[in-house]
């Protein structure tokens, strides 16, 4: 079901969420991607083959399926 969330007087449908949720998600990763390669001096999760990745840390395609996976349980 597709009801709204409130929080407060503002009304966020599931589209909100899953834009909040890729955005939160690829910060989160880029952060720890970012501080593993410092620290570990390699890579964990490499995306350097991947469509419009970053650095080889993030890219579009896991962003929309972590996005995608994350609304779909939070959603229910």
């Amino acid at each position: 079901m597709n009801k709204p969330i409130k929080l407060g007087k503002v009304k966020i449908n599931s589209i909100l969420v899953f834009f909040g949720i890729i955005i939160i998600t690829t910060i989160l990763e880029y952060i720890v991607g970012y501080g593993m390669l410092k620290i570990f001096k390699r890579r964990w999760g490499d995306y350097s083959t991947y469509w419009l990745n970053y650095q080889g840390i993030i890219s579009f395609n896991t962003s929309v399926r972590l996005g995608w996976e994350e609304s779909s349980y939070y959603m229910g």
